[in-house]
């Protein structure tokens, strides 16, 4: 999944996104580390 979202996107400013950024996204057990609400990519508009 880390790869898929590496590989297919990049951040606002168009650079790549670090692998370890998703991870910790990805994890559930770190919530404190989620970007907020108003921070989120809404990937529906891109699909």
């Amino acid at each position: 999944m880390v790869a898929i979202v590496v590989n297919s996107f990049l951040d606002k400013e168009g650079k790549d996104i670090s692998p370890e950024t998703v991870k910790t996204i990805l994890t559930p057990s770190r919530t404190e580390k989620r970007p907020k609400p108003h921070k989120r990519i809404d990937i529906d508009k891109m699909l």
